[in-house]
């Protein structure tokens, strides 16, 4: 979805609303979630449950922790700058006291498998099969956290306090952008957040719709907003259908001096709102050579 807004544009003959890009919107599902139980053991996961669990429970006294995940690299163009990121997620079940949920960036990748506990047990978990995260491991049973619970980066993107059931947005900080930034621009390392309770105490476990809830509406969402890239001008710029041909450079250079053909394109090569610098001729160049801008 494309976000605009209005600029008055002052000329000499008067002035006139022009459209003012301000970024582009995308909201995307998890693709993929789980949970930690801390368990000694390391054998207990939730891997297509319809529940993630944070906190600490009151019965048993362990800990939850979540594991969420989205690929932003599939859904914002390589190159953008990202401006915005929210998550939203719904709490299905909550007991105790309001909990302050954390999101840390998770430091190592981790995996989903096929275990599935029950909507009424889901707090207990299911055990946990080939590909699941547990308490020890990224990917049971042969790949291991370097510490249990999970490894993830100390300091947190963002809090948010949750107490009933209902729906909740971790609202855009710095640090979420960053990391989604981060997602993008490097894949690989898009490993998601880790989710817990800022006091891991007992009675403050609260349980959130997986991405597999049979109500999408109660589904993880991420909100991204982010500036394009720009979008280079042809290599045939002056029109005639062949490209990077001496007459293109020749007519680019024609257009810098303010003597455009009429099929030529524009002097703002690189299309950053500006015509004719040294970056539009770096980016002509370098869609001569066959890259991008």
């Amino acid at each position: 979805m494309r976000v605009n807004t209005f600029v008055v544009v002052c000329v000499s003959a008067g002035c006139a609303l022009a459209p003012a890009l301000m970024g582009d919107v995308v909201t995307i599902g998890a693709i993929k979630d789980n949970t930690l139980y801390e368990d000694p053991f390391g054998t207990i996961s939730n891997g297509q449950g319809d529940g993630l669990f944070v906190g600490r429970t009151a019965r048993t006294g362990l800990i939850r922790r979540g594991l969420i995940a989205f690929d932003v690299a599939a859904s914002v163009p390589a190159g953008s700058t990202i401006t915005k990121v929210e998550l939203t997620m719904n709490v299905t079940r909550a007991h105790g006291s309001t909990a302050t949920i954390r999101l840390h960036p998770a430091l190592a990748n981790w995996g989903e498998g096929a275990s599935a506990a029950g909507s009424s047990s889901g707090g207990a978990g299911d055990t946990a099969l080939p590909g699941d995260a547990t308490w020890l491991h990224t990917f049971g049973y042969s790949q291991f956290w370097a510490n249990a619970g999970g490894d993830y980066n100390p300091v947190s993107s963002a809090t948010k306090g949750i107490s009933g059931e209902g729906q909740y947005t971790w609202a855009s900080t710095p640090s979420m952008v960053a990391n989604a930034q981060s997602w993008l621009n490097t894949p690989t390392t898009n490993f998601g957040w880790l989710m817990r309770a800022a006091t891991e105490v007992s009675g403050t476990a609260k349980r959130f719709a997986t991405s597999e809830h049979l109500t999408a509406a109660w589904q993880p969402k991420l909100l991204i907003e982010y500036t394009p890239p720009p979008v280079c001008g042809s290599a045939d710029f002056d029109g005639d259908g062949d490209s990077g041909t001496d007459l293109d450079i020749e007519a680019f250079f024609a257009c810098l001096g303010g003597t455009c053909c009429a099929t030529c394109g524009s002097s703002d090569f690189d299309g950053d709102g500006d015509a004719g610098t040294d970056l539009d001729i770096e980016a002509f160049f370098r869609v001569l050579g066959g890259g991008n801008c």
